[in-house]
């Protein structure tokens, strides 16, 4: 069976975007998506991307507020502003990718995912400690042990050997997606992938 490998970050309204239709196209192919969450800062640093945020750029910010206003009427979901979800604090964002990897340890992944998708860029919650905790019996722990799990040296270790990963496969950006050896970035890449899903002539050398 074919495999979709998505490297998302939860602090990518994109990533968000992307996690509503992929598994309606690996559906409808017979693939299998396996989900790498990854810290995009990260991961954007690695390949050499030191430009200012896209928040710092009035026109750029405007343009993306406004695309990703008519994904989200594309896909019929809810997507709040960028604005809301934001934190203030650079810790944050990486532990809800913790929280994943800890969920996955509980075979949870796949709900806490979605609940933090949902909570976040479909509800317009703050990342926050507090949110974290809302999450944790989704990942199936007391969130006293929840908390610990995503701040312990294991955790950060597996976190960070994904990340490492990526960036060797050459993952530059989020949402990106990886069929054998075909990468596609970004959730507007979606057609291609179930064109190259439905014809594999459709793969590219360069």
């Amino acid at each position: 069976m074919t495999q979709i490998h998505f490297y998302f970050d939860i602090f990518s309204p994109f990533s968000y975007l992307a996690s509503v239709r992929l598994p309606e196209i690996a559906e409808r192919h017979q693939a299998t998506v396996v989900y790498h969450v990854v810290d995009n800062q990260v991961i954007k640093l690695n390949a050499g991307t030191t430009g200012r945020p896209n928040h710092s750029l009035p026109p750029k910010y405007r343009y993306l507020r406004a695309d990703l206003a008519r994904w989200a009427r594309r896909y019929g979901v809810p997507l709040v502003s960028p604005d809301s979800v934001s934190h203030g604090d650079p810790e944050i964002p990486p532990r809800f990718g913790r929280g994943f990897i800890v969920a996955a340890r509980h075979h949870q992944e796949l709900p806490y995912l979605r609940a933090a998708f949902r909570r976040t860029w479909g509800e317009g919650f703050a990342m926050s400690e507090t949110l974290l905790l809302e999450l944790a019996p989704i990942a199936g722990l007391a969130a006293d042990d929840f908390l610990k799990a995503i701040d312990s040296d294991e955790i950060r270790k597996a976190a960070n050997r994904e990340i490492a990963e990526a960036s060797e496969r050459g993952v530059f950006g989020v949402p990106t997606f990886i069929i054998d050896k075909q990468l596609f970035w970004g959730n507007d890449r979606l057609g291609m992938i179930e064109e190259l899903l439905s014809d594999s002539s459709k793969a590219v050398t360069v």
